[in-house]
């Protein structure tokens, strides 16, 4: 079974987790965290209008650490890959003006500063209704999500 399928509607759907995401991963120019979150509030994609920026739990699951430039699948069908780091929703809990992220350059998962004006690209993740997170609580509704892009920012480790 391929890992990804590729809903026709540039949206592709990843087997292995049920979360969707924008077939093109580069749909915004340079943004700070908090403008991200709020164009991925306001995107409408696929006929959806409820995305949002994906927990770096989510995020992580795209990452294949065999790979790099990008470290994602080799089959992945995604369009305009940058090989920079990805925002994701979660907030570092000692420094809330940090949020995390991963560098889809490496695969590596840090974190940056909110207020950095960084590139931002879109990835948008949806799960599938009532699918089970990764927390274990089982979703009643579908959950959207989005992905924005970001460029230099400080990495941990």
């Amino acid at each position: 079974t391929p890992r990804f399928t590729d809903n026709g509607d540039d949206t592709v759907t990843d087997t292995h987790t049920g979360l969707m995401w924008t077939k093109g991963a580069n749909l915004y120019g340079t943004e700070n965290w908090w403008n991200a979150t709020s164009y991925c509030w306001d995107l409408t994609q696929a006929n959806h209008s409820d995305w949002s920026l994906p927990y770096i739990s989510e995020l992580n699951t795209l990452i294949d650490e065999t790979q790099v430039d990008p470290a994602l699948p080799p089959d992945n069908p995604f369009t305009n890959v940058q090989s920079d780091f990805y925002w994701s929703s979660t907030t570092d809990s000692y420094q809330t003006n940090y949020a995390w992220g991963v560098h889809l350059g490496d695969g590596s998962v840090g974190y940056g500063e909110k207020s950095n004006e960084i590139d931002v690209g879109v990835f948008a993740a949806m799960e599938e209704p009532y699918r089970t997170r990764m927390t274990g609580v089982v979703q009643t509704t579908p959950v959207r999500r989005i992905v924005g892009l970001t460029g230099s920012i400080f990495l941990n480790g």
